[in-house]
């Protein structure tokens, strides 16, 4: 994998009076806030080491760019589809910014010599930028590599050594570039999107939570209804204390203040699926949303809202209570390792399968687009 220094940009934290709001409203006010001088450019390409703590965990990662052709010839995998309205809605926002202000999240198979390098370049040097997100009780620290043979060594070990990678988060952003590099090969325009700004993350650094849902069910089903049907498909156990669950086939849900866990049935998944590749969303997708509750499309559905599993169970007892007549379901997260490989196998998961830690934030570095003049 080919990975490339960038010339950065960076928020000027002395001109910022709160970074949560800064931090909210960049999406939106990137060119305002630009025109605002609210941004730096350091005067040296470079990649930067990003270190990112939460109340979740802390994650350690690199940013950089990857050519456009690593994602048309395949060697950045997906696993969701892109929706077109989407890639010319992010493509519009690409040229008003003039700019890429936040990287797609890139996984790949861990390398013990890179992540050595990593650790050993933050422990000898100072930090770069440090800022404090404190809504989210989160810290973002960046360290610049700037120097030539530390670029070099990296450079040759993804070269070497990291032969895929893998999209987290940013399909769209990704498909975007790739399409605005052909539209100006072709429209002989000179704005340059040919790098796609990166965060790379190796596998031990991901953490996958799912979407968890609440379903508007008990306008049209009973509770004893549903819990009847469903028991046509899985054990169903009603809880003292609920707990995430444990293992893979097995779910929570919040029917009328009440906890149960339900266990797909063995005979269930040996007579429809492969074990060792059918996922829990796509069970639930099939046997509860479909054959239940007649929901057909998980993507356009008004009944579903969905819910990252950071919140916990607390947080999906919160969102299911303010809304009548529904039930919250709690699954468990695909493995990093299960994501990777049906990523290798072109397997495309279900809209809403996972929810990746760390979360990266728009407006931290941001890669401007250059006019060859």
């Amino acid at each position: 994998m080919d990975i490339f220094p960038f010339q950065a940009c960076y928020p000027d934290l002395t001109q910022i009076e709160s970074t949560d709001r800064f931090f909210s409203e960049v999406k939106e006010k990137y060119v305002a806030f630009k025109k605002e001088h609210l941004f730096k450019e350091l005067p040296l390409e470079g990649l930067f080491i990003n270190r990112i703590h939460t109340p979740n965990g802390s994650f350690t990662g690199l940013i950089g760019t990857i050519p456009v052709q690593e994602y048309t010839n395949g060697n950045i995998l997906r696993h969701e589809l892109t929706i077109t309205s989407k890639k010319e809605k992010t493509a519009q926002l690409l040229l008003k910014r003039q700019a890429s202000i936040k990287p797609v999240l890139l996984a790949y198979s861990a390398v013990p010599q890179i992540t050595q390098l990593l650790q050993d370049y933050i422990a000898k040097n100072p930090v770069f930028q440090k800022i404090h997100l404190p809504t989210s009780e989160e810290v973002q620290e960046y360290w610049k590599i700037d120097q030539a043979n530390i670029l070099l060594t990296l450079q040759q070990l993804f070269k070497e050594q990291v032969a895929k990678t893998y999209i987290a988060d940013g399909h769209h952003r990704a498909a975007t570039m790739s399409l605005l590099k052909k539209r100006f090969q072709q429209q002989q325009i000179a704005l340059d999107f040919g790098h796609i700004l990166v965060a790379l993350f190796d596998s031990n650094q991901l953490k996958i939570y799912p979407f968890n849902r609440i379903v508007k069910v008990l306008d049209r089903l009973s509770p004893s209804t549903f819990l009847t049907a469903l028991s046509e498909f899985a054990n169903i156990q009603l809880l003292d204390r609920p707990t995430p669950p444990k293992e893979q086939f097995t779910f929570l849900f919040l029917l009328e203040k009440k906890w149960y866990q339900a266990q797909w049935k063995a005979s269930l998944l040996a007579d429809k699926y492969n074990k060792s590749k059918v996922l829990d969303v796509q069970l639930l997708n099939d046997f509860v949303l479909e054959k239940i509750i007649g929901i057909t499309d998980v993507q356009t559905d008004k009944r579903i809202i969905y819910q990252e599993g950071t919140s916990g169970i607390a947080g999906l007892a919160a969102v299911t209570e303010q809304h009548p007549d529904t039930i919250g379901f709690q699954l468990f997260p695909i493995p990093v390792s299960d994501f990777i490989h049906l990523s290798d196998q072109q397997q495309l998961l279900p809209p809403k399968s996972t929810y990746f830690m760390p979360r990266i934030k728009n407006g931290m570095l941001i890669k401007q687009a250059k006019f060859n003049k």
